[in-house]
């Protein structure tokens, strides 16, 4: 009784064990580098690798021309981002360097931190008179260098006087062209301004709007059936004037 009692126990425990499972294969992971440049100020900055959630999944100081890698780093869409501190901003602008990690490593993303500065400026004119500032407005800021590429709408509203408008914490550079869009029944013939903002900011772009042209002067009302002024009309009882049938 006791040997089949021990043979049994062997039995079970030969029928559980179970056979070694194989390790779970590691996702395949690549790096991401690059150089970054430091044109607002001095020293190293903080600089971070985001994914498509925008959450922080890599970061690392840098000094100002030193490379950079990122290792490890899965398969998607990121951002490679420095940290701007008052004063400054990022290149490539806005937002720092947009990557896709697809099977390869990624090399050359070069990102770095300029000085940023503002554009002001007014719209005047048309049907607010003379020297008087328009709201709602639409005016555009564009860009179109080697370096960066930007654009933004907003439109004039009221701050220290109507008309007002600006952008703000612009890569220190020239290139930008101010446009304004007149409303119906206004015009300009400058719409488009250049601006240099490479050393400050620039506190006098204006824009001073017209009055578009209209049409006058008509033949009055001269119908299909060809009656000027209408003195009379011709009707299945005969002609009538004045409500007096003949």
């Amino acid at each position: 009784m006791r040997n089949k009692f021990l043979a049994s126990l062997a039995l079970g425990a030969g029928v559980g064990l179970a056979a070694p499972q194989a390790a779970l294969a590691q996702p395949v992971t690549y790096d991401v580098s690059g150089v970054f440049t430091n044109d607002c100020g001095d020293g190293s900055a903080w600089i971070e690798l985001r994914d498509a959630d925008d959450d922080t999944v890599a970061s690392q100081s840098i000094a100002d021309g030193a490379s950079f890698t990122f290792e490890e780093v899965e398969e998607g869409d990121y951002q490679v981002v420095p940290f701007a501190p008052a004063g400054c901003g990022t290149t490539p602008y806005p937002g720092g360097a947009d990557i896709t990690v697809d099977g390869a490593d990624v090399t050359g993303v070069d990102v770095g931190l300029v000085s940023v500065y503002s554009i002001w400026g007014i719209v005047t004119g048309c049907d607010a008179g003379d020297g008087e500032g328009v709201n709602d407005v639409e005016v555009t800021l564009d860009i179109d260098t080697d370096e960066l590429e930007y654009s933004a709408t907003t439109r004039t509203r009221a701050f220290s006087e109507d008309g007002e408008f600006f952008f703000q914490y612009l890569p220190a550079t020239d290139g930008y062209t101010v446009t304004v869009t007149p409303p119906e029944g206004c015009q300009i013939e400058n719409p488009a301004q250049e601006v240099d903002i490479t050393d400050g900011d620039v506190d006098d772009v204006a824009f001073a709007l017209e009055r578009a042209p209209t049409s006058s002067g008509s033949l009055g009302s001269l119908d299909v059936g060809g009656s000027l002024g209408s003195p009379g009309s011709f009707g299945s009882s005969g002609f009538s004037v004045a409500g007096s049938t003949f």
